[in-house]
């Protein structure tokens, strides 16, 4: 975090929870936009993935053997 930023977080710590909450809010819709490019780059992947899958050249696993791997772990 710069400098600058950590300024920023401060004073907005020393906001009223309301102001404080509005903050937050702002700066999650500024960064919930969506990025084409990146939009298209996972579907780009996606559809490279699936022509992988289709011939024969990515291994797949069943969802329940990944799962029951995750809860192993």
């Amino acid at each position: 975090m710069t400098p600058a930023t950590a300024r920023l977080l401060q004073m907005a710590l020393q906001l009223p929870p309301d102001e404080r909450l509005a903050l937050a809010d702002e700066l999650y819709c500024i960064l919930a936009q969506p990025d084409p490019a990146v939009d298209a780059a996972c579907v780009q992947k996606a559809l490279d993935r699936l022509s992988a899958v289709d011939a024969g050249e990515m291994e797949t696993y069943p969802a329940e053997e990944v799962l029951a791997e995750l809860e192993r772990r």
